[in-house]
């Protein structure tokens, strides 16, 4: 077969690999990015293996040329990858979060050999709280990979073993970036917006673990910041008068800064 570049793969840079930041709905500073080279291994159990012995560029699958490795997962196969962080322990009033953009199909990550979370499904992110397993200096990050591809019930798409038709080849792995960021320990988890364009209001969510107040400041081209306080876990009214509608022709999108305690996060809608 042969492997078709474009000029966006020929710029690919394995020490600066997708650098941007890859959740922009919520954004925070505190962003370390964890995609590049990794070791790499295939085996037949589900032990740690005792070598890594393939080397990986993360978050392209191994299947793809881009990866370096060119390899199909099979069934009944486990995808190995492994890399240290030097990171020291966060001070007590923050957490370190390990979040992966994708990882298909089933994922299990260890910390330091320690199993931090499991996650099942090739399409969605998943995330772990990682503060209580790491250590002083280095600390071991090893993902174990399982993907039964068309041989099983899970949700799969048009990947195949065998491609053909309408049938791509079957992709597996970690295809999504994989990034770390510290948080305080009550954090803004999630943003949720619900726009009633009739009224001319934007309903706000913001959940936190436990409630507390949150700060909130609306803008956008040619108008004035509009900022309202509330408590997160609470839904949050704003009214924009004459606000700037979407359309295809013209995508505004308003910007949004959050506060709450330490945490500061940037989002939109």
């Amino acid at each position: 077969m042969i492997q078709l570049q474009t000029k966006f793969s020929r710029q690919v840079d394995e020490h600066n690999v997708l650098p941007e930041y890859p959740r922009p709905s919520l954004v925070r500073t505190s962003y370390l990015n964890l995609n590049g080279r990794w070791e790499c291994a295939f085996s037949k159990t589900p032990e740690i293996p005792l070598s890594f012995d393939l080397s990986i560029l993360v978050p392209f699958s191994p299947e793809c040329q881009l990866s370096g490795v060119s390899r199909q997962l099979k069934p009944g196969e486990y995808l190995w990858y492994r890399r240290t962080i030097p990171l020291a322990k966060p001070q007590q009033d923050k957490r370190i979060l390990l979040h992966f953009g994708a990882a298909d199909q089933t994922a299990e990550v260890f910390v330091n050999r320690i199993s931090a979370v499991r996650h099942c499904g090739g399409y969605l992110p998943f995330s772990a709280d990682i503060t209580d397993y790491l250590q002083e200096g280095d600390n071991e990050l090893i993902v174990r990979i399982q993907d039964e591809s068309n041989t099983s019930w899970h949700a799969r798409g048009k990947q195949s073993l065998k491609p053909g038709g309408m049938f791509y080849t079957a992709q597996s792995g970690l295809w999504q970036t994989v990034w770390m960021e510290i948080v305080p320990v009550n954090y803004i988890e999630q943003i949720f917006y619900h726009t009633d364009y009739d009224q001319g209001l934007v309903h706000l969510k913001v959940l936190t673990q436990h409630s507390a107040p949150v700060e909130c400041v609306i803008s956008g081209k040619d108008m004035e910041p509009v900022c309202i306080n509330g408590m997160t876990n609470s839904e949050l009214i704003v009214s924009l008068p004459d606000f700037h509608p979407w359309t295809p022709e013209d995508p505004f999108l308003y910007l949004v800064s959050l506060k709450s305690g330490v945490d500061r996060v940037s989002s939109y809608f």
